[in-house]
């Protein structure tokens, strides 16, 4: 959690937030509260699934799922689909940024879990890849002043999801190099 804090102190600091003055306050603390449980559920989760590891609240596998849903929910709830002229050339914009972020947020992640035995190196994968991915999704909601719903779903929200997929995707292959 303190590297996700890290990374969104920085890319909020570094790139400006406008995107948080753009938001309503209800906006804002309904977006920051579902990062905050988010995080907060991946973290805990994470933690569970390395060894000895302890019991789960909520299986580990449906963990990220729940996560994606209430951030995708959050989002489609707060704003409004609203016609954008160049959605893909401002999309790819923040999906370059948020992609830099994920990055950097991803980076002691992979330290820590290359440390650590895990029990599902696909699970955790997508676990620690959502919580690299979350990071750079938060940075751009507090960044980005488009207000627009297709916008911050695809190119901002689709960090996050991208984030779990190549997480479980490099979790899986490692476990398969394993045995």
């Amino acid at each position: 959690m303190a590297a996700f804090a890290a990374v969104v102190w920085a890319g909020a600091y570094g790139l400006g937030a406008n995107g948080l003055r753009a938001m309503s306050t209800e906006q804002a603390a309904a977006v920051l509260s579902a990062a905050a449980v988010s995080m907060a559920a991946l973290s805990d989760s994470l933690a569970r699934q390395m060894a000895p590891g302890d019991r789960h609240w909520i299986r580990p596998q449906f963990v990220p799922v729940a996560v994606i849903t209430l951030i995708l929910a959050v989002l489609a709830g707060w704003y409004e689909f609203k016609p954008q002229p160049e959605f893909w050339a401002r999309g790819l914009v923040c999906a370059r940024a948020g992609v830099s972020f994920a990055l950097l947020a991803a980076l002691p992640l992979w330290l820590l879990l290359r440390r650590g035995v895990l029990l599902s190196g696909c699970t955790a994968g997508a676990v620690a890849g959502l919580m690299a991915g979350l990071a750079g999704t938060i940075v751009l909601e507090l960044h980005c002043a488009i207000p627009d719903a297709a916008h911050i779903l695809a190119w901002h929200a689709g960090i996050a999801v991208f984030g779990a997929l190549i997480g479980a995707g490099i979790g899986f292959v490692a476990e398969r190099a394993a045995r």
